[in-house]
């Protein structure tokens, strides 16, 4: 199999249950489903650095089509990820419903000797609930000298939250109507 061949070679490989083939040629048709949701999305350059993990490098303007490509691409993880370190970023921010990521990034910056130098930040903790893993982190971040937004942070309260289930999603859609958003 892929997997012994990879292993055989020496590669660290972890599995992932997904319920699909994500980054693969096999999402051509919900690529092709999601195509006019997409489409109708308007593009704005980034306000901040993005990475990006279909190409592996820093982006300047995201179009919509992007989100598509990211359907099919291979991730270039780690290649976004020296990347950022070469540009001279030391603190990652991991926005998901795991820190799963942060691992990963660890493990790039301590290959390139940087390991005492990277901070790490997940927002989500699939051990904690609530907004104490966010809050945690954003404070962490303040006290390294992020200039965090609290018009932003105010911004949330007015926010609509929905119940989501635990990691992995239960098999049901938990969609809210959102306003259009400007990319």
């Amino acid at each position: 199999t892929y997997v012994a061949h990879a292993e055989g070679a020496g590669v660290q490989v972890r599995r992932l249950a997904i319920p699909c083939a994500a980054h693969s040629p096999l999402m051509a048709d919900a690529q092709q489903a999601l195509r006019p949701a997409v489409e109708a999305l308007r593009a704005k350059p980034p306000q901040r650095a993005f990475y990006s993990t279909v190409v592996g490098s820093a982006l300047s303007h995201l179009e919509p089509a992007y989100w598509l490509d990211h359907l099919r691409a291979p991730v270039r993880f780690e290649t976004a990820v020296r990347a950022a370190l070469a540009a001279g970023y030391r603190h990652f921010v991991e926005v998901g419903a795991i820190a799963a990521l942060s691992a990963c990034v660890s493990a790039v910056a301590e290959e390139q000797g940087l390991a005492d130098e990277v901070e790490l930040y997940p927002l989500l903790r699939r051990t904690q609930q609530g907004w104490e893993p966010t809050l945690s982190a954003l404070g962490r971040l303040f006290e390294a000298g992020v200039d965090l937004s609290a018009a932003g942070l105010a911004g949330a309260r007015r926010a609509r939250f929905g119940p989501l289930p635990a990691y992995p999603y239960a098999r049901r859609e938990l969609w809210l109507d959102p306003p259009p958003l400007d990319l």
